[in-house]
Protein backbone atom coordinates (compact mmCIF):
# COMPACT_ATOMS: atom_id res chain seq x y z
CA UNK A 1 0.00 0.00 0.00
CA UNK A 2 1.24 3.42 -0.59
CA UNK A 3 0.02 6.51 0.88
CA UNK A 4 0.45 10.25 -0.34
CA UNK A 5 1.79 13.41 1.96
CA UNK A 6 3.80 16.34 1.72
CA UNK A 7 7.81 15.54 1.28
CA UNK A 8 8.51 17.54 4.17
CA UNK A 9 9.86 16.29 7.39
CA UNK A 10 7.55 15.42 10.08
CA UNK A 11 8.42 16.48 13.88
CA UNK A 12 7.82 14.20 16.41
CA UNK A 13 7.98 13.65 20.13
CA UNK A 14 7.37 9.90 21.89
CA UNK A 15 5.25 10.45 25.14
CA UNK A 16 4.43 8.46 27.90
CA UNK A 17 0.58 9.32 28.65
CA UNK A 18 -1.39 6.81 30.25
CA UNK A 19 -4.15 7.07 27.61
CA UNK A 20 -6.63 7.89 30.31
CA UNK A 21 -9.63 4.50 31.05
CA UNK A 22 -10.43 4.07 27.46
CA UNK A 23 -7.00 1.85 26.12
CA UNK A 24 -5.76 5.00 24.20
CA UNK A 25 -2.54 5.80 24.70
CA UNK A 26 -0.21 8.88 23.41
CA UNK A 27 2.52 7.59 20.99
CA UNK A 28 3.42 10.90 19.48
CA UNK A 29 2.91 14.58 19.80
CA UNK A 30 3.78 17.07 16.63
CA UNK A 31 2.92 20.82 15.12
CA UNK A 32 3.62 20.28 11.46
CA UNK A 33 0.27 20.79 10.39
CA UNK A 34 -1.13 22.48 13.71
CA UNK A 35 -0.77 20.45 16.74
CA UNK A 36 -1.63 16.65 16.82
CA UNK A 37 -1.47 13.78 18.60
CA UNK A 38 -1.24 10.32 17.44
CA UNK A 39 -2.64 7.70 19.84
CA UNK A 40 -2.94 4.06 19.76
CA UNK A 41 -5.45 1.77 21.66
CA UNK A 42 -4.11 -0.97 23.76
CA UNK A 43 -6.00 -3.98 25.62
CA UNK A 44 -3.96 -6.00 28.34
CA UNK A 45 -0.54 -4.28 26.66
CA UNK A 46 -1.35 -5.52 22.92
CA UNK A 47 -1.88 -2.95 19.77
CA UNK A 48 -5.48 -4.12 19.24
CA UNK A 49 -4.34 -2.15 15.53
CA UNK A 50 -6.54 1.35 16.01
CA UNK A 51 -4.98 4.44 15.65
CA UNK A 52 -6.14 7.79 15.66
CA UNK A 53 -4.99 11.32 15.26
CA UNK A 54 -6.29 13.48 18.43
CA UNK A 55 -8.92 15.86 16.88
CA UNK A 56 -10.49 13.40 14.68
CA UNK A 57 -12.77 11.48 16.75
CA UNK A 58 -13.03 8.32 14.43
CA UNK A 59 -10.87 5.51 15.10
CA UNK A 60 -9.41 3.73 12.26
CA UNK A 61 -8.62 0.19 12.38
CA UNK A 62 -6.56 -2.83 11.23
CA UNK A 63 -5.04 -6.40 11.52
CA UNK A 64 -2.15 -5.37 14.09
CA UNK A 65 -0.62 -8.67 13.05
CA UNK A 66 -0.51 -7.57 9.70
CA UNK A 67 2.47 -8.17 7.80
CA UNK A 68 1.60 -5.16 5.37
CA UNK A 69 2.00 -1.45 5.63
CA UNK A 70 -1.37 0.08 7.36
CA UNK A 71 -1.78 3.61 6.10
CA UNK A 72 -4.94 5.79 6.73
CA UNK A 73 -5.68 9.33 5.90
CA UNK A 74 -6.96 12.20 8.31
CA UNK A 75 -9.35 15.08 7.25
CA UNK A 76 -6.65 17.49 7.80
CA UNK A 77 -4.40 15.87 5.38
CA UNK A 78 -1.97 13.73 7.40
CA UNK A 79 -1.19 10.08 6.67
CA UNK A 80 -1.12 8.11 9.88
CA UNK A 81 -0.38 4.16 10.40
CA UNK A 82 1.61 1.22 11.49
CA UNK A 83 4.14 -1.01 9.94
CA UNK A 84 4.98 -4.83 10.68
CA UNK A 85 7.09 -5.65 13.68
CA UNK A 86 10.88 -5.52 12.26
CA UNK A 87 9.83 -3.38 9.32
CA UNK A 88 11.24 -0.37 8.06
CA UNK A 89 9.35 2.29 6.01
CA UNK A 90 10.79 4.91 3.47
CA UNK A 91 10.18 7.31 1.23
CA UNK A 92 9.24 7.02 -2.38
CA UNK A 93 13.22 8.48 -2.68
CA UNK A 94 14.58 6.14 -0.47
CA UNK A 95 15.07 8.62 2.89
CA UNK A 96 13.79 6.89 5.94
CA UNK A 97 10.63 7.43 7.62
CA UNK A 98 10.97 8.43 11.41
CA UNK A 99 8.88 5.32 13.26
CA UNK A 100 7.54 5.67 16.67
CA UNK A 101 8.24 2.83 18.63
CA UNK A 102 9.30 0.67 15.73
CA UNK A 103 5.83 0.67 14.42
CA UNK A 104 3.89 3.90 13.72
CA UNK A 105 4.40 6.65 11.79
CA UNK A 106 2.96 10.11 10.19
CA UNK A 107 3.68 11.84 6.93
CA UNK A 108 1.97 14.74 5.02
CA UNK A 109 -0.84 13.14 2.74
CA UNK A 110 0.71 13.78 -0.64
CA UNK A 111 4.14 12.09 0.71
CA UNK A 112 4.94 8.42 -0.99
CA UNK A 113 5.89 6.10 1.41
CA UNK A 114 6.43 2.51 1.15
CA UNK A 115 7.80 -0.53 3.09
CA UNK A 116 11.67 -0.24 2.88
CA UNK A 117 13.31 -3.60 1.15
Amino acid sequence: MVAAGLPAAIALVACGDDGGGDGWTSVATGDTYGEWELLAEYDDGEWTGCLRIDYDPAAECADPDSDRLVAFESSDGVTFGAVPIGAELEFADGDEVHLIDGRFFVVASDAEVQLAG
